[in-house]
């Protein structure tokens, strides 16, 4: 049986910087292994392989509905991201959940997001 599952509109970058507005300290994206426990949401690699995965690893606007814009739930959007922003890094905070059944083929596991990451820090 085949479950879609809609990301709707949960930007881990938009959560960053409202975090940013209110504390000045270093501050970490954190990422969980897939399914994530709230919306379903399935991390990929890279941005063409969100694209890949619209109902699960494409976020479909910002929180606050001011924006519609697709933006792609991966490892190169935010890894990117966190790259532009002084102080601030990225962590894996699922490190004890296994994989669960996903949707998208291209959903990471921890060895995936770690090599993902890596891969991103090395560029």
């Amino acid at each position: 049986m085949l479950v879609l599952v809609t990301l709707n509109r949960f930007d881990p970058i938009t959560l960053f910087k409202n975090y940013q507005e209110i504390y000045g300290g270093a501050i970490a994206l954190g990422f969980e292994i897939p399914t994530e426990g709230w919306g379903g949401a399935e991390i990929v690699a890279t941005n063409t392989e969100a694209q890949g995965c619209e109902f699960s690893s494409m976020i479909l606007g910002d929180s606050y509905n001011t924006s519609a814009t697709k933006e792609p739930y991966s490892v190169e959007r935010f890894v990117d991201f966190v790259n532009s922003v002084p102080n601030s890094g990225v962590m894996l905070w699922s490190l004890y959940k296994t994989k669960g059944a996903t949707n998208c083929a291209n959903a990471l596991d921890f060895e995936g997001i770690t090599s993902a990451i890596k891969a991103k820090l090395d560029t």
